[in-house]
């Protein structure tokens, strides 16, 4: 209801939303809106060692519904397997959770089945062990209008593994603002399979070098125990 919606946005004190780009249209109509975004429970080990994949793991963890096929992603992967047997022979596709027949489709019509791995049920635990010795995190926004404002909690969580994250979606979202101020990241558009193929050739290179690392920064504010530090001085400066 788009009037209740409004009535609400003009008389409460205060507006919470999980993005900027939802401040931003919040702006517009209510008296002051603050960002409290998405976060992790984890904590951010600096000195854990970790055995990382040997193959060039790309990978995905958690679900992935058809809204968010990477189409442009299987195209590029094949295109580079077949212009390249080293890469094919290193490359590796995993998917750990839940995923949709029509991203299964898409992997087998691209011929990527036997570079692809799918492990549906794990436990929490082990979803983030995939994470931290994956080579790369494959981040998926769905290909739709309006998508500039999603941020998905899977985020949160792969900073914390401190892989290189590569995602697919809107280039300048708010996905890509955190990306950038973390260090921890690059985000492509979807239709951009040209700098797709170049941003995974260039991790590649890094990987075959063992150069494969990411310097990320600004992570520890995303954890829920600062985001509810953040929320106490939201309400405590509307007591005053």
């Amino acid at each position: 209801n788009k009037k209740l919606e409004k009535k609400v946005l003009e008389n409460a004190d205060c507006i919470l939303t999980v993005s900027n780009s939802l401040k931003k249209d919040f702006d517009k109509i209510a008296k002051r809106v603050e960002v409290i975004t998405n976060g992790f429970d984890s904590e951010v080990l600096q000195d854990e060692h970790v055995v990382l994949d040997s193959k060039f793991t790309i990978s995905h963890i958690g679900l992935l519904p058809k809204q968010s096929n990477p189409v442009s992603f299987f195209k590029v992967i094949k295109k580079l397997c077949d212009a390249n047997e080293a890469f094919k022979n290193d490359v590796q596709m995993l998917f750990v959770g839940d995923i949709s027949q029509k991203v299964r489709f898409e992997i087998e019509k691209n011929k990527l089945t036997e570079i692809a791995e799918f492990k549906e049920y794990v436990s929490h635990s082990e979803a983030i062990a995939y994470q931290k010795k994956s080579q790369v995190l494959l981040l998926l926004i769905p290909n739709v209008k309006n998508s500039a404002g999603i941020l998905t909690g899977k985020l949160f969580e792969y900073l914390t593994a401190k892989r290189p994250i590569l995602a697919l979606g809107p280039k300048n979202g708010d996905l890509s603002e955190i990306l950038q101020y973390t260090n921890a990241g690059v985000v492509i558009e979807h239709e951009d399979e040209e700098r797709l193929s170049t941003e995974i050739l260039r991790l590649y290179q890094q990987f075959k070098t063992g150069n494969l690392t990411v310097n990320s920064k600004n992570i520890k504010q995303f954890h829920r125990k600062k985001l509810t530090e953040k929320l106490s001085v939201i309400i405590k400066s509307m007591k005053s």
